[in-house]
């Protein structure tokens, strides 16, 4: 086949140019190098050298050549600097000096720290100061009158005795006399020597200690002195005195002062001063029976401190405290009641139906049965369509209604709740003003001066109920310093296991302890407590039902009870029933006060009365008994006695 037959289709042949196909042959072994140079391996601190090996190398050489250098700069002098090498040395410690420089520098007085000696001085110097040493003093010319003490140009001053015509002088007839001139005639008449000068007077007042206008005072006080301001002392120590006297006066009068005294669950003391209590409302023992009790229908004994806390308030004569019990605010029946927090309220709207609304629930024993009081409210709510009241509720459910109108006494009845409340008839609008106030006091008359409430409250746990049986009472005492619960009263419950003896118509246990006196020591849930006696030859006066204990050495509580006519049957009733019984024993029982109640009984010896009325009470289910003793107002009594005679001349 010839090249010219040889035609190549590009679509249909490709060519793999990296294949083998396309390598040429391997061509021939070329022909050797030269030898190079031999070789040679860098050496440390040779051929080259660490960074740190650098810095020390630096170092080294800072070293090594500073000495040179600092003494090729001694060497230099002033002639040899340049203008550009001087330096400013005014502040440097070291300077340039020339030789007349320092000659005059060594020539120059140095001063000693503790002054110059008197050595060091010239000798006339020192002749002058030793005749001053020996020279008259001022102290030694204290009393003495210089000639310029004398007036020259002014001559106001004192004139001397018997200066002929001028001075005060003596005639004849042994009378002294002092002739009329005025000022200017003495001035322009009389020499100095006539005149005993303003300074010589002053100066005698000095050397004297006498007072003149420079050592007067303004103030006076315990650091003024016979010496510095006499008269100021003086003043002084009269008031000291006068104040002593005050103070024991005073202590006199706290003494002396009239105490307002009560007693009792619910106290009010009128006139009393504010201060602190002469005797403090410590609380004591009460216990209470509603009711008499017989076999068949006991009634029931409660004593103060059952729950574990006795309670008590002091407050002034407003004794509600609307700021902490005033009822929430609402919309109800379209009237509008807002509680402003601050113990008032606003009262607007028309009642859609008859409305009501409790705005304060008085706390329990707050009222007392058969007292006087006087509710006020600083607007008007009192007519047929509605109106404002304090609805108390008695225990046979009967209500009592007080009003804003005047002083209203409750009835002789244990009152069971008491609440503020307010009315509306159906369609009546409500209008009031803003702010409106209440306030209640136990009163006979009839008192719109508005205080608010302001009390202080105590809670104080016991370890033991406080009792009480007729003037007995439970309570707190502190003996050498410690404070105690004094337990008089002792607690029975007879439920028929007891060793019962029969004594015709009596029944009696022995070995009980009570205290043994002629009154009434007991009080018992079934029986009537009755005087204390003796049974014998089977007299026994008391009457049927009735419990007493023996006044002699048996120790006996005796019981009467004719619906038994055995031991075995009287024991039977007994254990059905559990009869308490509390009796006073004859020695009665410490038991020593725990941290908290000792804090919360110097709290109430701290307590204090009112300005004019002061309220003790509980509010507790059964209150304690107070005894307390407040300052009076004697004030506040002489005017209670004068605006009482009015009444009564009125």
């Amino acid at each position: 086949m010839n090249e010219e037959d040889i035609v190549l289709d590009e679509e249909e042949i490709s060519v793999d140019v990296t294949s083998d196909v396309l390598k040429g042959d391997k061509g021939d072994k070329g022909d050797k190098g030269d030898t190079g140079s031999p070789g040679h391996t860098p050496e440390k601190g040779i051929d080259y050298f660490t960074p740190t090996e650098i810095q020390e190398i630096e170092g080294d050489i800072i070293e090594d050549i500073t000495p040179t250098l600092n003494s090729k700069q001694d060497a230099i002098t002033n002639s040899n600097k340049l203008a550009s090498d001087l330096i400013n040395d005014t502040n440097q410690t070291n300077k340039f000096v020339t030789a007349s420089d320092k000659t005059t520098w060594n020539a120059k007085y140095n001063k000693p720290s503790g002054g110059i000696p008197k050595t060091d001085l010239t000798s006339e110097v020192q002749t002058s100061l030793g005749k001053a040493d020996t020279s008259i003093q001022s102290d030694d010319l204290a009393d003495y009158v210089k000639n310029t003490d004398y007036a020259t140009s002014d001559k106001g001053g004192v004139i001397k005795h018997n200066i002929s015509t001028y001075a005060t002088g003596m005639a004849n007839n042994g009378y002294l006399y002092s002739p009329s001139r005025t000022y200017e005639q003495y001035n322009n008449s009389l020499s100095q020597s006539a005149f005993i000068g303003k300074g010589t007077l002053e100066n005698v007042i000095t050397g004297k200690n006498l007072e003149t206008a420079n050592n007067k005072v303004t103030t006076i006080s315990s650091s003024s002195t016979d010496t510095q301001y006499p008269s100021a002392k003086c003043v002084n120590d009269t008031i000291q005195s006068l104040q002593q006297e005050l103070s024991q006066t005073q202590e006199d009068l706290d003494n002396s002062t009239l105490t307002i005294s009560g007693t009792g669950e619910n106290i009010t003391l009128n006139n009393t001063a504010k201060g602190s209590f002469k005797t403090p409302p410590y609380p004591q023992g009460n216990s209470v029976q509603n009711g008499t009790p017989t076999p068949s229908s006991s009634v029931a004994i409660k004593s103060a401190g059952e729950s574990g806390n006795i309670s008590e308030i002091i407050c002034n004569k407003n004794l509600i405290d609307t700021k902490n019990g005033l009822a929430q605010s609402e919309t109800k029946r379209g009237i509008i009641f807002t509680n402003n927090g601050n113990g008032t309220f606003n009262i607007n709207g028309t009642a859609t139906v008859n409305y009501d609304k409790n705005l304060l629930e008085i706390p329990n024993n707050i009222l007392k049965p058969n007292e006087s009081y006087y509710f006020y409210c600083s607007q008007s709510y009192n007519n047929t369509t509605f109106n404002l009241s304090v609805k108390v509720k008695y225990e046979d459910n009967t209500l009592q209604y007080l009003t804003t109108v005047g002083v209203q006494t409750l009835q002789n009845k244990k009152i069971q709740e008491a609440t503020i409340v307010f009315w509306a008839n159906s369609g009546v609008t409500i209008d009031t003003a803003l702010n409106v106030k209440m306030m209640l006091v136990k009163s006979e008359i009839i008192d719109n001066n508005f205080i608010e409430n302001e009390q202080q409250t105590k809670t104080i746990p016991v370890q033991a109920p406080f009792r009480s049986v007729g003037n007995t009472r439970d309570c707190f005492v502190k003996q050498n310093g410690v404070w105690y619960e004094k337990h008089f009263i002792d607690e029975l419950i007879l439920n028929g296991s007891e060793d019962w003896n029969r004594a015709s118509n009596v029944f009696y246990i022995s070995n009980i302890n009570p205290l043994k006196i002629s009154e009434i020591t007991t009080m018992s849930t079934h029986f009537i407590g009755a005087t204390n006696q003796q049974y014998a030859t089977g007299a026994y006066s008391n009457g049927n039902n009735t419990i007493c204990v023996g006044t002699a050495n048996a120790n006996r509580l005796f019981i009467r009870c004719d619906d038994y006519s055995s031991v075995e049957s009287f024991e039977s009733f007994l254990s059905t029933n559990n009869v308490k019984v509390l009796y006073i024993r004859n020695t009665a029982t410490l038991i020593q006060c725990t941290s908290s109640q000792i804090a919360i009984l110097d709290e109430i010896e701290k307590l204090h009365s009112y300005q004019g009325t002061t309220n003790i009470f509980s509010t507790d289910e059964t209150s304690p008994y107070f005894e307390v003793g407040a300052r009076g107002d004697l004030n506040a009594i002489i005017e209670n006695l004068e605006s009482r005679i009015a009444l009564v001349e009125g």
